[in-house]
């Protein structure tokens, strides 16, 4: 009897840790370097899943372990379809600019979990300007921690490993190299500094206008850049936009991917469900979310708005910072 009492309260204690960790705190590994300058790779966090308030499980993904039970068993194949409804008790404080956050990956395929900082806010008109950010037509100021492209022109043919290393410049900071000068990601901080490297002639923030080649951005017609994007406005539950031929590429993905309806463009005509429809009310918070490290992270700009559903908490304190190599 006592060795039965021994069992159950090491299974309370096991099932209240999970629940703990499933709603309400969870370490969470950094493996990008997306935001190198905030979180170094292999850093550990502190998520918080009360703050923006908890949400429920929406995957056996979700559930700590339970994949893992489900594999023992033999039955791994059979749960990865299974899927409930998004529901969300009212946390203590809504996302805000800058809010450093935790969410699902935002492809249906995909299982990673990624770590990003929200630049806009539903609502908000967003627009990167020259590589100001600028939203609802105000300017905002960036974390010392981003970092841009800097072009580098030096009287060397090569800048020496160890040159680079004094001002904390490692290898993958090297973007590409053009007529003799080289693109590194830097903050501005940095970029000041290497400024007085003996080797280095001149050290130019990168300003490529629209239109320039590049990687495609979202929305993928539009032909953005890295450093002059937008403006685009954020979708927010309740807000009502006008749909045309013109724009309905920015809100597909919302309409149809993340709010379950139909969506088809005939000879100028949208049909949702399929009425033809010159409006669209949205029904779930959206948000914009980037990378500090501005050109070694896939984000918003590459693949859109974060629906809120995806998003799982708010980080918080560093329990082990990673080493930066």
């Amino acid at each position: 009897m006592r060795y039965l009492k021994k069992i159950f309260i090491v299974l309370l204690i096991g099932i209240g840790l999970i629940v703990f960790r499933m709603l309400a705190f969870e370490f969470f590994q950094v493996k990008q370097f997306s935001m190198e300058e905030t979180y170094s790779d292999g850093s550990i966090v502190v998520v918080n899943k009360l703050a923006y308030g908890i949400r429920f499980p929406m995957r056996i993904g979700d559930i700590p372990f339970a994949e893992a039970v489900a594999f023992m068993f033999g039955k791994a194949d059979r749960i990865h379809d299974i899927s409930w409804e998004y529901r969300r008790i009212p946390g203590f404080a809504g996302i805000k600019q800058g809010d450093v956050v935790v969410f699902d990956h935002p492809a249906p395929w995909s299982r990673e979990k990624l770590v990003k900082r929200c630049v806009a806010l539903p609502g908000d008109t967003i627009a990167i300007i020259n590589n100001r950010r600028y939203v609802g037509g105000k300017e905002e100021a960036e974390p010392f921690s981003v970092k841009f492209s800097y072009c580098v022109y030096t009287h060397e043919k090569e800048l020496l490993e160890d040159s680079l290393n004094q001002y904390g410049i490692v290898a993958r900071d090297h973007l590409w190299q053009s007529n003799g000068a080289h693109h590194y990601a830097m903050t501005s901080g940095t970029a000041k500094a290497f400024r007085n490297c003996t080797l280095v002639d001149s050290v130019v923030m990168d300003n490529f206008q629209i239109g320039a080649p590049g990687p495609q951005l979202f929305p993928h017609n539009r032909q953005y850049t890295r450093e002059n994007y937008g403006p685009l406005l954020v979708p927010a539950k309740g807000m009502t936009v006008s749909l045309d031929s013109s724009n309905v590429i920015l809100y597909k993905d919302v309409i149809t991917r993340y709010e379950g309806n139909t969506l088809e463009v005939e000879n100028d005509k949208i049909l949702i469900n399929g009425k033809a429809s010159k409006n669209y009310t949205f029904h779930l918070d959206y948000f914009f979310l980037v990378g500090d490290n501005r050109y070694h992270s896939m984000d918003s700009r590459y693949w859109g708005f974060v629906p809120e559903f995806s998003i799982i908490g708010k980080v918080g304190p560093v329990i082990y910072t990673g080493r930066r190599n």
